[in-house]
């Protein structure tokens, strides 16, 4: 299968006060296909937003090795004139904070319009695309509400904005960090049910960054679980909730609260990952591991194939058997 994006052996190393390199993320590969998207999952600080602002090159400070091809061309060496040409045009990022995103000066049809004009768009032109994209993405009344600024949106109509301004280009991927973060669960579901139908409609890869496996289920086609800098578990969304491998899989899942599993109390993960600067040798996650053999604080396990597309970090664990309430 021809991979829109292409990430092999991506490492991200960053520079310490006292001047040691730091590895943020170690060796991170995967691929999506046009129109396919795929979840990256973890705790907070486990390197899902550094990875997704490394595959923009946004982030100077922090140095990357290894491959980052999109539609068949390396991004690491490319000149920063290409890369602005590539970016929202071929591929786009939503943050997690569309009110921090947005010029709070501006009115939110001119930001809309901004990234076309930039690219010599007519203003005229700019701003009925503008509008178009704001009807589509539900905001009623969209050649009204446009003149106003973002202030006068709630949270899940910023979001809706931020999403225009990140489409309007019509870029083939879409890298959404954590997009649903701060907004309650209604809108939650509103902002996913859209990123969905405007994948679908429009064949738009997605990368979702997210810490919540809850909204996962009903998004992504593919999964992969990041802890500590590192992939420990790759899987089809159904596989990965039906047939869990890694223990940190399990905890993420056994955290989630499904309808019809009857459980006294959800699963709590005891510690906390560690720092990037002092993690430990071995299996990055052997001191919070309930399985931990000696093996796990020496050896540093492989992604291995337990079935087919399923990869597991972990030598120890077999398949589970299937989880109450997995999605359909």
């Amino acid at each position: 299968m021809n991979r829109l994006l292409e990430v092999t052996g991506l490492h991200i190393t960053a520079t310490a006060p006292d001047g040691r390199s730091v590895p943020l993320v170690e060796d991170i590969t995967l691929g999506i296909s046009a129109g396919e998207r795929v979840a990256l999952v973890g705790e907070s600080g486990s390197g899902k937003s550094v990875t997704a602002r490394a595959l923009l090159r946004l982030d100077d400070s922090v140095r990357l090795t290894g491959s980052i091809r999109l539609d068949g061309r390396e991004l690491l060496g490319l000149p920063e004139r290409d890369l602005t040409r590539l970016r929202g045009s071929s591929v786009a990022l939503v943050t997690q904070d569309p009110l921090a995103a947005l010029n709070p000066l501006m009115t939110v049809g001119d930001q809309v319009a901004e990234p076309l004009l930039v690219r010599s768009v007519a203003r005229k032109e700019a701003r009925r695309r503008a509008v178009a994209m704001l009807d589509e993405l539900g905001v009623a009344d969209a050649a009204r509400r446009s003149r106003a600024y973002p202030h006068e949106f709630s949270g899940g109509m910023r979001q809706r904005v931020a999403l225009a301004m990140a489409l309007v280009c019509e870029p083939a991927l879409l890298l959404a960090d954590e997009p649903t973060t701060a907004l309650d669960v209604r809108v939650q579901q509103q902002v996913m049910d859209l990123l969905t139908t405007v994948s679908r409609e429009r064949g738009l890869a997605v990368l979702l960054i997210t810490h919540d496996v809850g909204v996962v289920a009903g998004f992504a086609d593919r999964v992969e679980v990041l802890y500590s800098g590192r992939v420990v578990e790759s899987a089809p969304v159904r596989t990965l909730f039906e047939a869990p491998v890694h223990p940190y899989t399990r905890a993420l899942l056994g955290a989630v609260p499904r309808i019809g599993a009857h459980r006294d109390r959800l699963t709590a993960l005891p510690g906390t990952p560690p720092d990037p600067s002092a993690r430990p040798g071995g299996c990055v996650f052997h001191p919070r591991c309930p399985v931990a053999e000696d093996a796990c604080r020496t050896t540093r396990p492989t992604l291995a194939p337990p079935t087919g597309a399923h990869r597991a970090a972990c030598p120890v664990t077999a398949p589970a058997r299937p989880a109450q309430g997995a999605p359909a």
